[in-house]
């Protein structure tokens, strides 16, 4: 029985997904943490890729622990492309019967990440200069999520803190306010982020029609 990882390699290859490594698992719902970028999660019907560890780590879907955990699996994630051909895996049914199967699970390990250094108050500068609407497509979290979604929205880096290891001096002209989607489609081309002004435009474009 081939491998998880063979398969992603496999489905890799096959259908030309421009990335340089990816994570496979048949229901999308957990995986191991993706290393080099740009990757994907896939599943036996389709793929996301990640094309920047920014877009990977900001990626409202994702639950980051011991593993990555997709509580609704990566077919709910934007962007998320079934394979061209209708290709599906699945797996044949193990003779153990599912109630006799145990896992083991807990415990602690040790995952090494390197995250870019973050100052809240540039946040909290710019959602007092800008509002909690989102600059792109003006959705604001609070009038759909009441309660839940009051006083939230994500800040987007003009310049993505990614493009270099060294400390830089940002200001609020520096950084946008955006909703989660729009943040995610931003940085879908990878380190080369899609001008805010371009995406507002595709966005009121799409809003005319």
């Amino acid at each position: 029985m081939a491998s998880n990882r063979n398969i992603a390699q496999e489905l890799i290859n096959k259908h030309n997904i421009p990335v340089q490594h990816g994570r496979y698992r048949e229901d999308g719902k957990w995986y191991h943490h993706l290393r080099k970028f740009p990757s994907a999660f896939l599943d036996s019907n389709g793929y996301v890729i990640f094309n920047s560890k920014e877009e990977y780590q900001n990626c409202v879907f994702l639950q980051f622990g011991q593993d990555v955990n997709i509580p609704k699996g990566i077919s709910a994630i934007p962007g998320y492309k079934a394979y061209r051909d209708g290709t599906s895996i699945s797996r044949p049914k193990s003779n153990v019967q599912v109630r006799k199967a145990t896992f083991s699970e807990g415990g602690t390990q040790e995952i090494v990440l390197e995250l870019q250094k973050r100052d809240p108050k540039l946040k909290s500068l710019a959602i007092e200069k800008y509002g909690l609407s989102c600059q792109v497509c003006e959705f604001d979290f609070e009038k759909v999520y009441g309660e839940f979604g009051k006083g939230y929205i994500e800040m987007h880096h003009l310049v993505p803190l990614g493009v270099s290891k060294e400390e830089r001096i940002n200001t609020v002209d520096d950084v946008a306010v955006v909703c989660s989607n729009c943040h995610r489609v931003l940085h879908r081309n990878g380190k080369e982020p899609i001008p805010i002004e371009q995406l507002k435009a595709a966005v009121n474009k799409q809003k005319n029609k």
